[in-house]
């Protein structure tokens, strides 16, 4: 898996914890308005304010892909942001038990992952060519 693939899932993870807590961003609209000079920003990736949110983009595709393959989505959503509540002798799970925890096999378990980090590179080609 490339740096970009991770980097991007790193970013949605943590927009979506973010938004889960309610801690994105605690400033009151006014000042988020003043701050980005008249635009109303939600998310962390160092993109464009007006026109691309990576995060939300993520979030969208998968959604796109619950509706063809559900499990797909559970277990990238198991991957980065649910198994950090899992740890077990003060380590987080590898991937071997995180399938297990889910009760599919390893191999199921990773090429999951890989169709989710495909099918969202390539829904995210489509949105930068709109």
């Amino acid at each position: 898996m490339s740096y970009q693939v991770e980097y991007i899932f790193e970013l949605w993870a943590r927009w979506c914890e973010a938004g889960k807590n309610g801690t994105q961003n605690k400033a009151s609209m006014i000042a988020r308005l003043i701050e980005n000079k008249g635009h109303l920003v939600f998310c962390e990736s160092h993109f464009s304010v007006n026109a691309y949110c990576i995060e939300a983009n993520v979030e969208s595709a998968l959604m796109s892909l619950f509706i063809l393959d559900p499990l797909a989505v559970e277990v990238i959503r198991f991957e980065y942001i649910y198994s950090a509540s899992f740890i077990e002798n003060g380590a987080t799970l590898n991937q071997a038990r995180k399938a297990d925890k889910m009760g599919i096999s390893k191999s199921t378990y990773q090429r999951k992952i890989t169709k989710c980090h495909q099918y969202v590179l390539d829904e995210l080609n489509k949105y930068k060519k709109r």
